[in-house]
């Protein structure tokens, strides 16, 4: 998640002819100038791009494009606060919330053809499938598999995220989150990526006996039961960029986008539930093909229950 996206493509470029020579030291039918690996051999753009999106050394880095150990997903809770002093004559609930999801996945591969069922059989595992010895016309190595896609995706959901209660029941959610995918395709040594962060605060309070601020029959109107008012923000700043070795990025889409959403519910019957709200988004793109919007939807809700 470093925010100079382009060093880390640099550094996926330069890691090429460190597992280039690695993969030609491990390979005995490996010759310089007779045998070799071609620099954007899927064999090679793989391993470069797990160590450099992963954050690894490339000259220790597995050279399998099928992992045997996964990155560990998890979750941490922790609601202890409310036991302290400063918080537990205020907060009923105080809870810290941290989450990592991650997925990693190759996609649409097949068996090369020019492999027969020494190289490959059904009983063989994708992991231990031995080292090609089979050249193209230029003299370099053709993978024993095909890939045409591999993916990295990625998820602090959220990175932070608080959920507060008050004992005058004032209720507070606040997440911040970051996801990304990053996609290579190895039919031409490009990757797609695509970056989310967002922040969301929702802010809820239930009001008992509410006073309306008119009369009826020269007399206040208080309602009897408990109204619901929230008001929910939501900021989201999504940029998906290509880059390809060589060239500059080329920012493809993207936008910045803010939802505000007041709403008041409230509960008239066990069959009647009205809801006011206001609903305004905007819209504001990272690329020049593209314009700003605003749109703002706003009225009454009124859901009506027919089972008794």
């Amino acid at each position: 998640f470093s925010k100079d996206g382009d060093a880390i493509f640099d550094k996926f470029a330069s890691n090429r002819q460190v597992i280039k020579d690695r993969l030609t030291g491990n390979n005995p039918r490996a010759e310089t100038g007779v045998r070799q690996y071609d620099i954007n051999n899927a064999d090679v753009l793989i391993p470069a791009f797990l160590a450099a999106y992963g954050g690894k050394d490339e000259g220790k880095t597995k050279l399998s494009a099928f992992p045997k150990i996964p990155l560990p997903n998890w979750q941490l809770d922790y609601n202890g606060l409310t036991k302290l002093e400063a918080f537990k004559n205020t907060f009923t609930t105080f809870s810290i919330r941290h989450t990592y999801q991650s997925t990693y996945t190759v996609g649409s591969y097949s068996n090369s053809l020019s492999y027969g069922s020494d190289y490959i059989n059904l009983s063989q595992s994708e992991l231990d499938y031995n080292l090609p010895d089979t050249m193209n016309v230029d003299g370099n190595f053709i993978p024993v598999y095909v890939v045409n896609q591999v993916t990295i995706q990625e998820r602090f959901s959220p990175l932070l995220g608080l959920n507060i209660r008050t004992k005058k029941n004032l209720n507070i959610t606040i997440d911040y989150s970051q996801d990304r995918d990053i996609s290579l395709n190895l039919a031409n040594a490009q990757i797609a990526e695509m970056r989310n962060k967002s922040i969301r605060v929702s802010m809820g309070y239930v009001k008992a006996g509410m006073k309306l601020p008119f009369k009826s029959k020269g007399k206040n109107i208080i309602l009897k039961n408990d109204v619901d008012i929230r008001m929910d923000f939501t900021l989201r700043d999504t940029r998906a960029i290509q880059r390809k070795i060589g060239e500059p990025p080329v920012s493809t889409s993207g936008n910045l986008n803010v939802q505000i959403r007041p709403t008041i519910n409230y509960t008239v019957s066990k069959q009647l539930t009205l809801q006011f709200y206001i609903d305004r988004q905007l819209n504001n793109p990272r690329i020049s093909t593209s314009y700003k919007r605003v749109a703002t939807n706003g009225g009454i809700q009124v859901r009506y229950n027919i089972t008794p």
